[in-house]
C-alpha cells in the first residue's frame, strides 16, 4: 500500500458540527482533499485541513461562508 504523502493544512476549526457537515458537502461537490479530527467527539472542536495544492480553491469556496460566520 502506497503511503498518503499529500501535506495537509489546517483550515477550519468549529464545533458546530451542522458548519462541519456543511463545509465537508462543499469539499466534496469540488473535489478538494481533505481530513478531520475530532469529528467523534461531541465536545471538542472539530479541525478541517486541506491538501496544501488545494488551499487556495477551497479558501475561495469558504469565502462567503466565513464572511456570514465569524463567531463560530
Amino acid at each position: 500500500m502506497m503511503e498518503d504523502k499529500t501535506e495537509y493544512i489546517e483550515i477550519y476549526t468549529s464545533m458546530n458540527r451542522i458548519h462541519i457537515s456543511f463545509i465537508k458537502s462543499i469539499f466534496d461537490a469540488n473535489n478538494i482533499k481533505y481530513q478531520t479530527e475530532s469529528e467523534n467527539f461531541l465536545r471538542v472542536p472539530v479541525i478541517i485541513r486541506v491538501d496544501k495544492t488545494q488551499l487556495t480553491m477551497a479558501n475561495e469556496l469558504l469565502k462567503d461562508f466565513r464572511r456570514g460566520n465569524d463567531k463560530t
